[in-house]
């Protein structure tokens, strides 16, 4: 088995595509709240997403030199995205949409940075 970043953790690739899909059916602003028996399953499906995405983006990054911006970028983000898992969403519907949409858009951002790292390794394993 070949090994990029963190490759060898999900021997299938992830799907980004889908990813991006889920978080942006909740990122956007204008999007009603949704109702609150689906909250939990909205919640879930987003957790499930960065539980795979967090690894993968932070072993990719590792392997860039620790100057490289794109690194430090990343290892930022999968260090907010972990302090956003560990918090509880709250009480109500408000509060718990608050919170899967702030899931959301941190699941965009690891996909963003997972784009940018899959060129970059690339780009660094041919040099």
């Amino acid at each position: 088995m070949t090994q990029v970043g963190a490759r060898s953790r999900h021997p299938d690739p992830l799907d980004i595509e889908s990813m991006r899909a889920t978080a942006g059916k909740l990122s956007a602003g204008d999007v009603p709240f949704p109702r609150f028996d689906d909250l939990d399953d909205w919640l879930l499906l987003l957790r499930g997403h960065l539980t795979l995405l967090v690894p993968e983006v932070e072993g990719m990054a590792r392997a860039l030199p620790e100057e490289h911006a794109s690194r430090v970028a990343a290892l930022t983000a999968v260090a907010n995205t972990r302090v956003r898992l560990a918090a509880s969403p709250g009480p109500g519907l408000v509060s718990a949409t608050r919170h899967a949409r702030e899931l959301a858009e941190y699941l965009d951002a690891l996909c963003d940075h997972h784009t940018v790292l899959t060129a970059e390794n690339a780009t660094e394993n041919r040099t």
